[in-house]
């Protein structure tokens, strides 16, 4: 208890900024340090978050702060008032009234003449808390006035233009054409009109290397996005949705839009308003294509989406959101394949927007993965079925091969480390004896503590690690028990159903199909609930794959 710290905390919002010099985060430094020193709260340390506001507690110094209040390094809390804590009344009282008495931490607002070690401060905090938030809910209403009064004259708000355009230099809330990116728009537009196809349009784009928008913004300092371009022709790579984006953006038939979502007080998050809501004002800057045209461009593109809706009517899927693709770990898209769209795969999302600069297709066949999952499925219920314990020790075996820490040490060498242990504690002991008597000079003393404490300190780290090991191992034989426990439970099964999936399987990684003695084949790892992989599932892939196709694409993977 004596050693615990004073955690002297500050805020600054950029709302607070504008209040001067009085609220400075080195006025508050000054001003918590004085009041640390003349009243005897030390050692203290600052914790600080400059331009984050009340309303958020995600804040890095709040966060550092909780983190040590939660090791018991803090016996106070000072801030300068109650606001610097924060302005969400009930948070505050989270902390206020909550944690910090729980935890046995003293928090004094210096300014509100709040300490909760006296109660009659305590109800006024709470008064003082509810004024806070009431100040951070003015402000808010004036801010989304002034953005709703700047909307309605045709302001452009957002921070990067619309790929296409630029800010103009003398009123950064009126947009320019880009001399650079405005004929690929055009472009866009054009091709979409001629009734090119999505991919059709993106191939041209990649082909005549018009930059891709997040290139634009990382270039520019608009935004950094450095980390999407490894090499140059990924600055190329046109997703789907950004061509639709680009399709459905009002701006290029001059337009300026406003009050797409509407802001949630406190929770930080926007809700989607109905178009009804939102603010539109034409004409507000030189437009890109004319106003039929983009209508035109609209109603393609409309109709391509029912379409598409239209041929999705297909059985549900039974494992969504289960399957990930074994390359790079994303999700994988389910699609229609062939000519007659009569046969139904799964492939790597990845692969889908960016193509084989990222990923490789990892192409398997719906019926393919119901067959191999519930084969393997029924293999772990008969095993469980034939032999428990015997099928536990296969999968903790296993997964010692994968995690040699749960291998742990043997008895006979943990009894020996600790033999020895005890035995270093004693000479400790004795050693001190001996200097204490007199009978071992400093030198000797420290030097030989100096051993005895090292020694002892390795000793104690392998008796805690072989320790940790042991409740890890135990911890996963017991998951894997849990696991036979569910399979027995399932019973024999004949087809698969999303309550036997969600009960058994947390997820699926699809790995790409190879060929072997002339044969496609092709593996997948399940992972189960509590148990994780318990084995690889490899199987001779549908009749629709063609191997001289599997050759090449792993000719191509490899390339990359």
């Amino acid at each position: 208890m004596d050693n615990k710290i004073t955690a002297l905390y500050c805020r600054l919002s950029k709302d607070d900024e504008r209040s001067g010099e009085s609220l400075s985060i080195e006025n508050q430094k000054l001003m918590l340090s004085q009041y640390a020193k003349k009243n005897g709260l030390i050692p203290y340390e600052f914790y600080v978050d400059d331009g984050y506001s009340g309303l958020n507690f995600d804040r890095p110094g709040f966060q550092a702060m909780l983190d040590d209040v939660y090791t018991d390094r803090i016996g106070t809390v000072v801030t300068k008032d109650l606001s610097r804590l924060g302005r969400n009344y009930l948070a505050v009282g989270q902390y206020t009234e909550i944690l910090f008495p729980t935890r046995g931490i003293r928090y004094i607002a210096i300014y509100d003449g709040v300490d909760t070690t006296d109660a009659q401060s305590n109800d006024f905090a709470a008064i003082k808390n509810v004024i806070n938030e009431f100040y951070s809910r003015d402000n808010s209403k004036k801010i989304k006035a002034a953005f709703t009064s700047r909307a309605h004259q045709g302001k452009y708000k957002s921070t990067v233009p619309p790929y296409g355009y630029v800010k103009d230099p003398v009123d950064h809330n009126h947009l320019l054409i880009d001399a650079e990116t405005a004929p690929f728009v055009k472009k866009i537009f054009e091709l979409v009109l001629e009734g090119f196809e999505n991919r059709q349009v993106r191939d041209y784009l990649r082909e005549n290397k018009a930059p891709i928008p997040s290139w634009i913004h990382t270039e520019r300092g608009w935004i950094d996005r450095s980390s999407m371009f490894p090499n140059e022709a990924s600055r190329y790579i046109w997703r789907a949705d950004t061509l639709r984006t680009i399709i459905k953006n009002r701006v290029y038939c001059g337009d300026t839009v406003s009050g797409k979502t509407a802001h949630i007080f406190k929770t930080r998050k926007y809700l989607k308003n109905d178009e009804e809501q939102w603010i539109i004002v034409k004409d507000t800057h030189e437009a890109l294509v004319t106003r039929d045209d983009w209508e035109r461009a609209n109603k393609i593109l409309s109709d391509i989406e029912q379409q598409k809706k239209n041929k999705r009517k297909y059985s549900p899927n039974l494992f969504k959101g289960m399957l990930r693709c074994a390359g790079c770990n994303k999700s994988m898209n389910r699609r229609r394949y062939g000519s007659k769209n009569d046969r139904i795969i799964y492939v790597c999302s990845q692969y889908s927007i960016y193509g084989a600069d990222k990923c490789s297709q990892h192409k398997i066949f719906e019926d393919d993965l119901k067959r191999a999952v519930l084969g393997d499925i029924r293999k772990q219920i008969k095993a469980s079925d034939n032999d428990r314990e015997a099928m536990v020790r296969r999968i903790f075996d296993l997964h010692k091969e994968l995690d040699k820490t749960l291998e742990g040490i043997t008895s006979d060498f943990y009894m020996e480390t600790e033999k020895r242990h005890s035995d270093v504690c004693s000479f400790i002991d004795d050693l001190y004896e001996e200097y204490e008597k007199g009978m071992v000079n400093a030198d000797n003393y420290r030097r030989m503590m100096k051993k005895y404490q090292g020694e002892q300190q390795k000793l104690q780290k392998i008796m805690d690690e072989a320790s940790l090991n042991d409740q890890r191992a135990a911890e996963d034989k017991r998951n894997i028990r849990r696991f036979a426990d569910l399979v027995s439970d399932v019973g024999d099964i004949r087809q698969l159903t999303p309550d036997i999936l969600n009960t058994l399987v947390d997820h699926i990684c699809i790995h790409e199909s190879d060929v072997v003695d002339g044969r496609a084949v092709q593996r997948l790892d399940v992972y189960y609930k509590y148990a994780g992989r318990v084995g690889s599932v490899r199987f001779n892939a549908t009749r629709f794959y063609r191997t001289d196709k599997i050759n090449y694409t792993n000719k191509q993977r490899h390339a990359v």
